[in-house]
């Protein structure tokens, strides 16, 4: 299902990722950094990987090195980041539908994500548990809509305009 280039790929963009987005967390704290940069950038690229596998492509995770050096440019000068972490590639003939729920996949992991940490901030808040976490639950929640969203603007490169060009070809 993986292969080793694939596991290095995701651990060398959950570290990455992780130092780009410390100083989004509390304290500066790398660790919490590392686990809500992993959770919501990771599970984006293989909700789009296992979706695509699912419906009879072939798929395979990448870091993506220009990207990930792109956001550490954006840190270094202190500017507002916005980089593309990593990728899944995708190879193989399939239907339509298949293509349209792939590019889908991504954005609807991080959406998800999103909605159940509103769940356990709203609904769940009385919970040790949840109220010693909430800062990195709420981390967690933010950096999920905001992949989610952007992910599904229709332009050139992003998930949305992968899903508009396939709903055009049905």
């Amino acid at each position: 299902m993986f292969t080793i280039f694939e596991v290095i790929d995701i651990i060398i963009t959950i570290i990455a990722a992780g130092y780009i987005l410390q100083p989004l967390t509390r304290n500066n704290k790398l660790k919490h950094a590392f686990a809500f940069a992993g959770i919501s950038i990771v599970l984006h690229e293989l909700g789009h990987k296992f979706t695509a596998l699912a419906s009879g492509f072939s798929a395979a995770y990448h870091a993506n090195f220009m990207g990930l050096g792109f956001g550490l440019l954006l840190r270094f000068f202190g500017l507002p980041v916005f980089f593309v972490p990593a990728y899944v590639s995708i190879s193989g003939s399939g239907s339509v539908i298949g293509y349209l729920l792939t590019a889908l996949a991504g954005p609807l992991t991080n959406l998800t994500i999103y909605g159940l940490s509103m769940l356990l901030l709203t609904r769940f808040a009385h919970i040790k548990w949840v109220s010693d976490n909430a800062e990195f639950i709420n981390a967690l929640r933010v950096i999920n809509l905001w992949l989610g969203v952007i992910n599904l603007i229709p332009i050139p490169g992003t998930d949305g305009f992968n899903a508009l060009n396939s709903l055009k070809s049905l």
